[in-house]
C-alpha cells in the first residue's frame, strides 16, 4: 500500500497576513540601560509606530501611513523622523519603564507601545499588563548579557 505524499497547504489571504504580522513582531531592538542591563522591545515600539485599525501611526511625528511595511520603513528612515525621535528621549525618572513625554498631557510607553494621558501614567506603570511586558523585555534582554 502506497503512503500518500505530504504537501504544503495553500495559504489563504488571512493566513498570509498573519504570517507577515508574526514576522514583523520578531523585529526587535536591544535597549541598554544606564546600569548596563538590557531590554528587548519591538522595533515598532522603539520607533513609536503603533498600529491603529488599518494603518500605522507615528506617535512622534503624527504621521499616518498605509498598513504597508515599505511606507513604515521609509518613514522610520527619514531624517525628520530620526530628528523627532531624538527630541523625545526616555525620561530618566522612569528608568527601565522606558517612558517618553510627548507633551504635558501625553506620555508614550515603549515597553507596551501605547500612548496614555499623564494622569494614568503611574497606574499604567504599576499595572499588570505593563509589569508583564517589562518582565518579558528583561528576560529577552538576558540573552544579550555578556
Amino acid at each position: 500500500m502506497a503512503i500518500p505524499a505530504l504537501r504544503q497547504p495553500k495559504l489563504s489571504g488571512k493566513l498570509q497576513d498573519f504570517s507577515q504580522t508574526v514576522a514583523e513582531d520578531y523585529k526587535n531592538v536591544v535597549v541598554t540601560l544606564k546600569d548596563n542591563r538590557k531590554l528587548v522591545v519591538s522595533a515598532n515600539a522603539y520607533q513609536g509606530i503603533v498600529k491603529a485599525r488599518e494603518m500605522f501611526k507615528c506617535v512622534f511625528c503624527g504621521t499616518d501611513m498605509e498598513l504597508d511595511e515599505k511606507y513604515k520603513d521609509n518613514h522610520i528612515d527619514s531624517a525628520s523622523h530620526k530628528e523627532r525621535l531624538r527630541a523625545y528621549p526616555h525620561m530618566d525618572e522612569f528608568g527601565e519603564n522606558l517612558i517618553r513625554k510627548l507633551n504635558n498631557n501625553i506620555h508614550y510607553c515603549t515597553i507596551c507601545n501605547i500612548v496614555m494621558a499623564s494622569p494614568f501614567l503611574m497606574r499604567h506603570i504599576t499595572g499588570l499588563s505593563h509589569t508583564t511586558e517589562l518582565d518579558k523585555a528583561m528576560i529577552r534582554g538576558t540573552a544579550y548579557d555578556v
